[in-house]
């Protein structure tokens, strides 16, 4: 099976369970990739060792800009984790491992 986890980061609880979700998944036979936020705003960035641990995982981690607007404009906010989502998901579907920097940044 193909999976997309989409998560604006991963931090605390949700970030451990987020990884060792994905972990179990891939070591299962599942094709997955996680996109995150690219944590530009200081407190809003993945931690290193969640991300260091799904690399040993063999789990692909990629990240997009979803909150480049701040708190002001939400509905920006959810248009951007989209368009990011929507060229991950096309690349994972080609058998891309990586995005294509255009699609997601135009």
């Amino acid at each position: 099976m193909r999976i997309l986890h989409v998560s604006t980061f991963l931090q605390g609880g949700v970030g451990r369970s987020i990884t060792d979700l994905a972990i179990a998944q891939r070591r299962a036979g599942h094709d997955l990739v996680i996109a995150a936020d690219s944590g530009r705003h200081t407190g809003y960035e993945s931690y290193s060792e969640y991300i260091a641990q799904l690399g040993s995982g063999g789990v692909a981690f990629h990240t997009v800009t979803s909150l480049g607007r701040g708190s002001h404009a939400p509905a920006q906010d959810w248009y951007e984790m989209t368009r990011g989502t929507l060229a991950m998901r096309s690349c994972h579907r080609r058998g891309n491992r990586e995005p294509n920097r255009r699609s997601m940044s135009s």
